[in-house]
């Protein structure tokens, strides 16, 4: 590991209201940059897309949904890059 001293002058802690209902969706580019057969990439406005019709679901099918229309998208195509997707809801 690199000492933390590298980091502490980029870093800062910041605090932000997480409500009852809110999602917070972390992802890799993998996702975001699946092309489909014209090399048109599935970018974050068709995530967001996806994520804002989804909300009402349970994390896990966020998630779901997200990898189902970025295969759709990508027309079955095979994936080139890893794909990494952390859907984190809050309930209650």
């Amino acid at each position: 590991m690199v000492d933390h001293v590298l980091f502490d002058e980029f870093i800062q802690e910041r605090s932000i209201p997480f409500a009852p209902g809110n999602v917070l969706v972390l992802y890799t580019d993998g996702i975001t940059e699946v092309t489909n057969e014209s090399g048109k990439e599935f970018s974050s406005h068709r995530l967001l897309d996806v994520v804002r019709r989804a909300r009402d679901q349970l994390a896990i099918e966020i998630g779901d949904a997200v990898f189902d229309a970025a295969s759709r998208f990508a027309g079955g195509r095979a994936r080139q890059d890893d794909q990494t997707l952390i859907v984190v809801k809050r309930t209650g």
